[in-house]
């Protein structure tokens, strides 16, 4: 009787319990560049296989740009990121890459931040080198891993009343073997 209703408890307790959604990383957001040429702003979408694992064939990155702060002052702005592959296409299609083709006006740049949108539901982070959560990349010669993390799934009610349904049949049944 008592294994019974510690029986019952686990099977409540882990449906309870709602598993945590794991992060994956999808791309790769890199600032690099010179005196000469300026700064480089590059956006890396990962293959398609990887997409598919996501569940979802189509995950591109769509409205891709980089907002730049400046540190002399001058007002912030975002530059659009373009397929390298069809310049005019501003989506970023699994294993393809993009960059901005226009240099800003102040090469005295604090920060860079990226803005996508993502066709999932869930939420997207940067993350550095050591796996830490950034907000921009803040010099050039740095990239920045795109992790996504898809929603936690929650149990449906009826999950709740079946198992509860469960639990009063098997006390039941084990009374009227007593």
């Amino acid at each position: 009787m008592r294994r019974l209703g510690l029986l019952g408890l686990a099977i409540v307790f882990c449906c309870c319990t709602a598993t945590r959604a794991t992060a994956s990383p999808i791309g790769i957001f890199s600032w690099s560049g010179d005196d000469l040429f300026g700064p480089l702003f590059t956006v890396e979408n990962f293959p398609a296989d990887f997409a598919a694992s996501l569940g979802s064939p189509s995950a591109s990155f769509a409205d891709v740009f980089v907002d730049l702060t400046f540190s002399d002052g001058t007002a912030a702005t975002s530059l659009a990121l373009a397929n390298i592959i069809a310049v005019d296409d501003t989506t970023i299609d699994p294993g393809e890459i993009a960059q901005n083709f226009t240099l800003p006006l102040s090469f005295a740049i604090e920060s860079a931040s990226l803005r996508l949108a993502f066709p999932l539901n869930g939420s997207m982070a940067l993350l550095d080198a050591t796996g830490a959560a950034i907000d921009a990349l803040t010099f050039p010669n740095s990239s920045a891993t795109i992790d996504f993390t898809p929603p936690t799934p929650v149990p449906e009610p009826s999950t709740f009343v079946l198992f509860a349904g469960t639990l009063i049949v098997a006390r039941v049944v084990n009374r009227l073997r007593a």
